[in-house]
């Protein structure tokens, strides 16, 4: 059995770079006006990874910042051992997530542990998984849109840790009045108090045991929880429901359709079964509707078919998940390797593409002018001083070919003494 200090929880979350007012404020009584201190500007996203085990040890923070120049003193005020990096969204991504594993790596308990988490694609890279199974670490997946309910972070950790994160950012934000503001330099002393009042072992162990991951409960999360929402389900009527409607009894004193005939004014019906009672008809209504008879034109949608894909829960550190990783991952790097070598997808680009490589220096000009002909006329082209053509072997040692400007016929280079010269007239042009 796992030892419960080896058993691991890793989870990421955003902070922005602002205070968020309280939803109640102590005024006087009568108060005309209540006002609260905020930020003017939104803030940038700030992504912290959490860690913690299920006897409540927490790894130190790893924090990640938005933009390309790292500075030391984004560092200044964190908890001893947080990490501080930089990406251009400000988000986790694989090589992020590589890097957390290092510093996973430094605060862990020894020997083999397991880390669950979401699925989220940077967790499954071929790096991050190579170097779990080099340092003995097995990662669990959990299945899609269950996180919510079997993440221990999400049960018990990150909703206190940004309540004291908005109270102490407000705080921040009173004393001094506006005058400064929440930035990369001063956020992390502000997470500090946050970080410190959330982190407990007792919130811990308490997220491990809602969800059933330690102890071990399988009765922890009942079935009924995995539902998804009605407001987005689509209810549809069973067959055997609709035809029971269409079928239903009729009142005794409410007579049926097929039960009335028609009088001789036209205008009253009455019962065959009861008779001596009679039953005024209902407005009448055109079987045919508007649009029938006057034809409007119908704009037709083309909807896309997208096949969700389920994500169940697995063990992404297995032989067979790195195998599968690594072919898909191969063959991915096929097709970008065949779509860049690929030449135009067009004509004109393929026709600019051939006279570039077949054809020596040239003008701009000269290529433009070319860029129509196709390959078969280029192979065909003949020197009109000495009628090699182009596919002619013999044709290497004549050099580089150049077009007249006027003409527009072909000539090598070394045939009409135009060797290195960007623009040229034949003789017969010139005259």
């Amino acid at each position: 059995m796992t030892s419960p200090a080896a058993i691991y929880n890793c989870d990421e979350s955003g902070f922005p770079l602002n205070n968020k007012p309280a939803s109640k404020i102590l005024a006087q009584k009568g108060s005309p006006t209540v006002v609260s201190q905020t930020c003017v500007e939104r803030g940038e996203n700030v992504t912290v990874v959490a860690c913690t085990n299920a006897v409540g040890n927490y790894i130190p923070p790893f924090v990640i910042f938005k933009g390309k120049r790292y500075h030391k003193e984004y560092k200044d005020g964190f908890p001893n051992g947080t990490e501080v990096i930089m990406t251009e969204s400000g988000w986790i991504n694989e090589e992020a997530f590589v890097k957390w594993l290092h510093h996973f790596q430094k605060f862990r308990v020894a020997g083999r542990c397991l880390i669950v988490l979401d699925g989220h694609s940077s967790h499954k890279s071929i790096q991050a998984l190579e170097f779990c199974e080099k340092n003995l670490i097995s990662i669990i997946c959990l299945p899609s849109h269950t996180t919510h309910r079997l993440q221990p972070l999400d049960r018990s950790f990150f909703k206190p840790l940004k309540t004291f994160y908005n109270e102490t950012c407000n705080k921040f934000v009173q004393q001094h009045g506006g005058e400064r503001k929440i930035t990369k330099f001063n956020f992390g002393g502000i997470f500090r108090i946050a970080w410190s009042q959330a982190a407990t072992s007792r919130i811990a162990e308490s997220g491990f045991a809602s969800t059933g991951i330690y102890p071990l409960n399988k009765d922890a999360v009942q079935n009924h929880e995995y539902l998804p929402s009605s407001a987005c389900e689509q209810v549809s009527m069973p067959e055997e429901i609709a035809v029971k409607t269409q079928t239903e009894t009729v009142p005794a004193h409410v007579p049926r359709s097929e039960d009335l005939v028609q009088g001789t004014s036209g205008a009253v019906l009455e019962p065959l079964n009861s008779p001596g009672t009679v039953c005024f008809p209902s407005p009448s209504r055109p079987k045919t509707s508007f649009h029938d008879l006057l034809l409007t034109p119908v704009k037709k949608v083309q909807k896309r078919k997208r096949t969700a894909r389920k994500q169940t829960a697995k063990l992404l550190t297995s032989p067979d998940f790195i195998v599968e990783t690594k072919s898909r991952k191969l063959g991915k790097n096929r097709n970008e390797t065949v779509e860049h070598n690929k030449p135009g997808q067009n004509k004109q680009q393929w026709n600019n593409t051939c006279t570039k490589r077949k054809i020596g220096r040239r003008s701009d000009d000269d290529y433009h002018r070319s860029s129509c002909k196709s390959a078969d006329e280029e192979n065909d082209t003949a020197c009109c001083f000495c009628n090699l053509k182009y596919s002619d072997p013999r044709s290497i040692a004549k050099g580089d070919w150049i077009q007249c400007q006027k003409g527009k016929e072909w000539y090598h280079e070394l045939c009409v003494g135009a060797e290195g010269k960007k623009s040229f007239v034949c003789g017969r042009c010139f005259t």
